[in-house]
């Protein structure tokens, strides 16, 4: 069976995964590792329909990965999808060094992960391996998001400028926003 014709019997849910998985240039072995699945998760559910629909949790990340809000993933309750959760504000943890670079994605002018990953010159996949605190990020990386995101690489890195006394649980965002990397 050709791919086309595969795509013609496939759900609206099932077809859009496809989609955004062939736009974003990955493949769904690659999708199903960074969900923490197996390699072929995602192909059997597409393919074989199997489970018939994607777990809660699976289907968060999924949308998260590929920046989409969640109903275009069936999600039958849009007032518990994660696109409702509140934007990083002055309130939000900053003590690890993915939610400081969600926090400084989404004070950037690339409001995607997607958007920011081309700016920023990450591989997509790397970019959300990154974010989502799966890996660390490499010496050129931290330049590049710090250049890009316009941040001191000591907040992106450690949260330099906050008290250092206080317990790293405890770490916020200031009100005036990030601390902007200085020019010279």
């Amino acid at each position: 069976m050709t791919n086309q014709a595969l795509n013609m019997r496939l759900d609206p849910v099932r077809r859009r995964i496809v989609e955004l998985t062939r736009q974003q240039g990955t493949n769904l072995a690659q999708l199903s590792r960074l969900l923490g699945r197996n390699h072929a998760y995602l192909q059997q559910f597409i393919r074989r329909g199997t489970p018939k629909r994607l777990p809660e949790d699976v289907r968060r990340d999924l949308a998260r990965i590929l920046a989409v809000p969640e109903p275009e993933l069936g999600a039958s309750n849009p007032n518990r999808t994660s696109q409702n959760r509140p934007a990083i504000s002055s309130s939000m943890p900053l003590n690890t060094f993915a939610t400081r670079l969600e926090a400084a994605r989404q004070n950037s002018l690339y409001r995607t992960a997607a958007e920011f990953s081309k700016a920023t010159d990450i591989d997509y996949l790397r970019y959300i391996e990154l974010e989502t605190g799966e890996e660390d990020p490499s010496i050129r990386e931290l330049d590049h998001i710090s250049q890009v995101a316009r941040i001191s690489l000591d907040w992106l890195t450690r949260g330099d400028g906050f008290d250092s006394r206080e317990d790293d649980a405890k770490l916020e965002l200031p009100k005036h926003g990030l601390p902007r990397r200085r020019t010279i």
